[in-house]
C-alpha cells in the first residue's frame, strides 16, 4: 500500500528517477515497463507523491543501470557513473596495466566519493 507524501527525500528520489530516465532518453512507458511497475505509479513516484518500498527502488535502479545509492544523491551531476560501462572498459582493457591502474584509481575516487 502506498501513502500520499510530501517528503523532502521522497521528492529527491522521485527528481532522481526522472533526471536518470530522461538523460537516458526512456519515456516513463519503457521505464515503468523494464521495471515492471505501472506508468501511472511510476509518475507518481517521480512527483515524490508516495512512498515507496527499498524493492521498488532496487527495481528502478536496476532498470536504469544505475546504484541504489545513486538515487539518493542531492545532486545528480555530482556523480554520473554507469556501472555496466565502467565495468566492460575495464574487461577491455585488463591486457594493459596503465589501463588496469586507471580503473583502480577511478574505483578509489568512487569509493571516495561515498565515504
Amino acid at each position: 500500500m502506498t501513502r500520499k507524501t510530501s517528503s523532502g527525500l521522497a521528492r529527491l528520489v522521485g527528481n532522481n528517477i526522472r533526471k536518470y530516465r530522461k538523460s537516458n532518453n526512456i519515456t516513463i512507458e519503457a521505464l515503468a515497463e523494464k521495471a515492471d511497475l505501472g506508468a501511472a505509479y511510476l509518475g507518481e513516484i517521480e512527483r515524490g507523491n508516495t512512498n515507496i518500498t527499498i524493492f521498488t527502488i532496487e527495481k528502478i535502479a536496476r532498470a536504469l543501470d544505475v546504484f541504489v545509492s545513486d538515487l539518493f544523491l542531492k545532486d545528480v551531476n555530482q556523480f554520473k557513473f554507469n556501472k555496466n560501462t565502467f565495468l566492460k572498459k575495464c574487461e577491455r582493457l585488463s591486457n594493459n596495466p596503465q589501463s588496469v591502474n586507471q580503473c583502480i584509481k577511478s574505483i578509489l575516487e568512487i569509493e571516495r566519493l561515498f565515504q
